[in-house]
């Protein structure tokens, strides 16, 4: 029997019940309908030191620091589907998410440094999820930059997207339950067809 796919959600929004966390909510849904097993982390309430830029993780391929990321290590390397969900913070993804995504370094070190990439033989896809409170033409990219480095260092393929703009107050995205389809959708789809995952920006 086909083992199912591992999907590691890294939830970056400072509340449980803001918008970005509500499209991860319904990223999460899809993919358990389409039989994946999902892992949440809930980054603000974890234990999350910023990258210390120390080199330790150069020769070994494990990062130094004893925290909770190391949690997210030993989820991270079972993954086959990984999405980042953060609102934008001064056009990037918020301090909890910057923190767990530099801390991704070892996975840089294992893939170039060390040769050894931590998805070995297998395929492995991304996604992230976004809300904005303007609508400005540029409003993911800085996140966009971050994210994509991200998954690429850890050997995750990007798939795709929800990028929701004009989003503020809690709870604005319930005003809007097409982006949460769209959500659930990419959370489907991640898990079965993720080479066709849409790169959906409003």
């Amino acid at each position: 029997m086909k083992e199912p796919v591992q999907l590691v959600i890294l939830a970056g929004s400072p509340r449980r019940n803001g918008n970005a966390a509500a499209l991860a909510g319904a990223a999460a849904e899809g993919a358990r309908e389409a039989g994946a097993e999902v892992e949440t982390f809930w980054l603000r309430g974890m234990r999350i030191a910023p990258c210390l830029g120390c080199g330790g993780c150069n020769t070994t391929g494990k990062c130094i620091v004893d925290d909770d990321m190391s949690r997210i290590y030993a989820a991270g390397d079972r993954a086959d589907r990984l999405i980042i969900a953060s609102p934008v913070y001064y056009y990037g993804v918020t301090g909890w998410a910057k923190a767990a995504i530099d801390r991704f370094q070892p996975y840089w070190a294992q893939t170039y440094l060390l040769k050894r990439p931590p998805s070995g033989d297998r395929e492995r896809w991304g996604a992230f999820l976004s809300v904005g409170a303007t609508r400005g033409r540029r409003l993911f990219e800085g996140s966009l930059s971050t994210v994509k480095y991200c998954f690429q260092d850890a050997g995750f393929r990007y798939a795709g997207h929800v990028l929701v703009r004009g989003i503020e107050q809690v709870g604005d995205i319930e005003k809007h339950p097409e982006h949460l389809d769209q959500a659930r959708a990419l959370g489907r789809m991640l898990v079965s067809d993720p080479a066709s995952v849409p790169k959906y920006e409003v």
